[in-house]
């Protein structure tokens, strides 16, 4: 359950509802793991972001982007879009999946709105397709 918190001024601040949390552990830190990922083509393509994923026991994921990506700025904007697509899509989905985002270009606009349902229109198939 989520605690009342406080404001320093005294104000009551919203509950935090935890259940839609990114936690650590779900991030792929094994590069043999995101490369066995990759390497089973269950990929699909949006613009210059590869999205590769398999279904498995538990949720996890991995942001790869390359420094062809100019500006530090650019490179975090994209990784919170796809993170904060991730995190709002999963309860989209019947059974947990890892999936691996890699950039690979410059990518000047990336809508989060378009992304994410290309992105849920995309994995559904997938996730249904896995377990007929």
């Amino acid at each position: 359950m989520a605690e009342k918190t406080f404001s320093p001024a005294g104000a009551p601040r919203a509950e935090k509802d935890s259940q839609f949390k990114l936690l650590k552990k779900e991030i792929i830190l094994d590069w043999d793991r995101r490369s066995e990922i990759i390497s089973r083509k269950n990929s699909v393509k949006y613009g210059s972001i590869l999205i590769s994923a398999t279904t498995q026991k538990n949720w996890e994921y991995s942001i790869a982007l390359t420094r062809k990506v100019k500006g530090a700025v650019k490179r975090n904007r994209i990784k919170r879009i796809i993170r904060e697509v991730y995190r709002q899509s999963k309860i989209n989905f019947t059974y947990p999946m890892a999936v691996i985002f890699t950039v690979t270009n410059t990518f000047d606009n990336l809508n989060f709105t378009n992304f994410k349902k290309f992105y849920i229109s995309q994995l559904r198939q997938f996730n249904n397709e896995n377990y007929k």
